[in-house]
């Protein structure tokens, strides 16, 4: 760890694993060294370069105008994989401050980084140890292979795939500026307070029941048709004991058609893991669905009704039943989720 120290403050750069993906680091205010980052990851300059600290204190010192949540979201996920973006007090590097006044920060977990900025104790320039727009790299040898020379020095080891998650605390909610290894939900959740997205980002809303040709796919169909202005919102359905390619049966196609929704090119899909991971909220039709989830995703799913009522399959039980659950998933979906959905961005 000495030679890495030394070698930052001589103004050089280092790529280390963090609990994320592998990243460059160098010292915030050494212009030579962040322009040297610069270059290696072909990064536009206009691009600011977020910062490592030690402790929330440190953090806290580089930001101005800081709203109670986010020092709730600070405690609640740091060290960890979250950076937030606040307007920088006189006391923030400027190498790092963005021209509209900005700076990122963040407290990272992993043992080398952590021990660098305990013993160095000053801020660190930090970003992915890859070129600007290509995939992270997670070990030492892709960094040599695909940085080489360039970097000072490579500390050894391997991480995971996923970049923190971006959260911009300049307003009265947060918004999130990149996704990330922490999920929309686990904020939400964890703050009590709901966030917004930027306009760049989708929110991917997955709904779930058992056979994908009912339930879901009628609260998929029925959310595209009242958010047909609203881009950013992904809908899909799934179903978590299917055979993939079955139609929608008759009633399903007549209840919608009843509201002006043309279902029959629905084919059912079964629920694969892929799909869980890559949902910002899954919305279940009954308890029992929400019990197919693996547990460490069950954060971002909810019931459907977003209390305790169950959506009960209407398989074999009458049109009038049909119509039923379909008044009862619109009923829902007009009260309760698609408001929230529109909440997430400014122009929905």
């Amino acid at each position: 760890m000495k030679h890495v120290l030394k070698i930052l403050k001589k103004g050089g750069v280092v790529a280390v694993p963090t609990d994320t993906v592998y990243g460059l680091i160098a010292l915030a205010d050494n212009r030579q060294a962040v322009e040297k980052i610069y270059s290696i990851k072909r990064r536009p300059r206009y691009k600011p370069l977020p910062v490592f600290v030690e402790d929330i204190e440190s953090a806290i010192k580089l930001l101005r105008d800081v709203p109670d949540y986010a020092i709730r979201l600070m405690e609640a996920f740091w060290p960890g994989p979250l950076t937030v973006v606040g307007y920088a007090s006189p006391e923030a590097p400027q190498l790092a401050v963005s021209p509209e006044g900005k700076i990122g920060i963040r407290i990272p977990w992993g043992k080398e980084i952590r021990e660098i900025l305990q013993t160095i104790k000053v801020p660190l320039v930090s970003t992915s140890a890859n070129i600007s727009g290509s995939p992270p790299l997670r070990s030492g040898d892709e960094v040599k292979s695909v940085l080489g020379e360039e970097i000072d020095y490579v500390v050894e080891g391997h991480t995971g795939a996923l970049a923190s998650t971006v959260v911009e605390i300049t307003a009265k909610q947060p918004k999130i500026l990149r996704k990330g290894k922490i999920g929309i939900m686990d904020i939400e959740k964890r703050l009590d307070i709901e966030v917004k997205l930027a306009e760049s980002l989708n929110l991917s809303v997955l709904y779930i029941c058992t056979g994908n040709t009912c339930r879901s796919p009628m609260a998929e169909w029925i959310s595209r048709r009242l958010t047909i202005n609203c881009k950013n919102i992904i809908y899909s359905s799934r179903g978590t004991n299917t055979i993939p390619g079955y139609p929608p049966p008759d009633e399903v196609v007549m209840v919608l058609k009843e509201i002006g929704i043309d279902i029959e090119s629905h084919q059912s899909q079964q629920l694969e893991r892929q799909d869980i991971e890559a949902a910002d909220l899954i919305i279940c039709m009954e308890h029992k669905h929400v019990l197919q989830i693996p547990e460490s995703y069950r954060v971002k799913t909810v019931l459907l009704s977003g209390g305790s009522e169950d959506i009960e399959d209407p398989i074999g039980r009458g049109l009038a039943f049909y119509q039923l659950i379909r008044d009862k998933i619109l009923y829902y979906l007009e009260n309760i989720w698609l408001p929230y959905f529109r909440r997430k961005f400014e122009h929905c």
